[in-house]
């Protein structure tokens, strides 16, 4: 595979993470009997489903820390915790797919953790989609994304934020602008989590109140994830305009330094995708989340 920008990127992504997104093996260098304890603990937890042990045990792995480094055990833990929605592991397991021969797999990745506000993830896309490599050329999203990493504080996609300001033309620029304003503030502290908050509407429109999240409750949507709550309030308040929204539920929901905005319930998989596909015609990010 031959080495183009994108992959240098993803190369030097992996282990270059801002303040309160760091790649997290936590206390490795320690004795061999402490990182055999540590592994130990996560590996029991990880078989139990626990997707921060898996991805942890992702990272020793990637990293030969405490145990032999092997990449295929890194991707299968980290995919495990990714399918859980596990930001980081989304994130870590982009970057590896994207430097490998799956680099179609990757995209699917890095856009989930992109839209959840993960720098790392949203430096890559943006560079990808900035020379078109492996996606179709998209210079407003390319902005949109490395704005968002460089807000982020990825101090690598602010160079290349200046890079591409010189290259991209002002009209672009603007649209870029607007994009990275609908992912929303992420990088910051989230608020602490309540039990339940109303939410701002409209004045023509009744308040809203997010709904408790409980298991089986159908098919639901996410529509982007928000460094502050108030910040995904504000944002379920201009969406929920959207004919496709207005009868639908907003819920809040608190993880990994991150509120995600989701909605929902939809009957089955087929309204879900429908009503994400109007969503994403009008210009915003949304993806499916099954029951």
């Amino acid at each position: 595979m031959a080495v183009t920008l994108a992959t240098q990127a993803a190369q030097a992504a992996e282990t270059d993470a801002p303040a309160g997104h760091q790649v997290a093996t936590v206390f490795l260098n320690t004795t061999p009997q402490d990182s055999a304890a540590a592994i130990a603990g996560w590996r029991s937890r990880a078989a139990a489903g626990n997707a921060e042990a898996q991805y942890n045990l992702g990272q020793a792995y990637r990293r030969g820390e405490g145990v032999p480094a092997d990449p295929d055990q890194a991707q299968s833990w980290y995919r495990k915790a990714a399918d859980q929605g596990y930001l980081n592991a989304e994130a870590q397991l982009g970057l590896m797919l994207f430097t490998s021969p799956r680099r179609s797999e990757s995209f699917s990745w890095l856009e989930k953790a992109a839209t959840a506000g993960e720098p790392r993830a949203q430096y890559v896309l943006g560079t990808a989609l900035f020379n078109g490599d492996g996606v179709a050329k998209d210079w407003p999203r390319a902005y949109a994304m490395m704005s968002r990493a460089a807000a982020g504080g990825l101090d690598a996609a602010k160079r290349s934020l200046a890079t591409m300001e010189t290259y991209i033309n002002v009209a672009d620029r603007q649209r870029g602008a607007a994009l990275a304003s609908a992912l929303g503030a992420n990088g910051a502290p989230a608020a602490a989590p309540r039990a339940e908050t109303a939410v701002r509407a409209p004045a023509s429109a009744a308040t809203v109140h997010p709904a408790k999240v409980s298991a089986g409750s159908g098919w639901r949507i996410q529509l982007g994830a928000f460094g502050q709550e108030q910040a995904a309030q504000n944002y379920w308040t201009d969406l929920s305009r959207l004919a496709t929204l207005r009868d639908l539920t907003p819920r809040f929901m608190p993880a990994n330094g991150v509120t995600r905005l989701q909605a929902g319930p939809f009957p089955g998989k087929a309204a879900a995708a429908s009503a994400c596909a109007a969503i994403q015609k009008a210009g915003k990010g949304c993806f499916l989340v099954a029951p």
